[in-house]
């Protein structure tokens, strides 16, 4: 993979982060702005349109959240369970 487009997946997850775990609305702005950044790079380097890039983009956060959420609850929940049962 090229670094430039590491360089904007890497962006593009901070950016995602941040917005998932932040209440200031400074802080938005800033990972909104991120986000911009990362989908300009993948659009100017590629023939996709911005809106396209940003739509792509927008998508696959959503998914990749989504997912960590189920891994998170899965683990957390397996772990629970397994305390519960090595003291019955």
């Amino acid at each position: 993979m090229e670094k430039w487009l590491k360089l904007a997946m890497e962006i593009q997850a901070l950016a995602q982060d941040g917005l998932a775990y932040t209440n200031n609305n400074y802080d938005i702005e800033r990972y909104n702005r991120l986000r911009e950044i990362s989908a300009e790079m993948i659009s100017l380097k590629t023939d996709l349109s911005l809106d396209k890039v940003k739509d792509f983009l927008r998508k696959a956060g959503t998914v990749i959240f989504m997912a960590s959420l189920v891994v998170w609850f899965l683990l957390s929940f397996s772990l629970l369970f397994a305390l519960m049962f090595s003291f019955c």
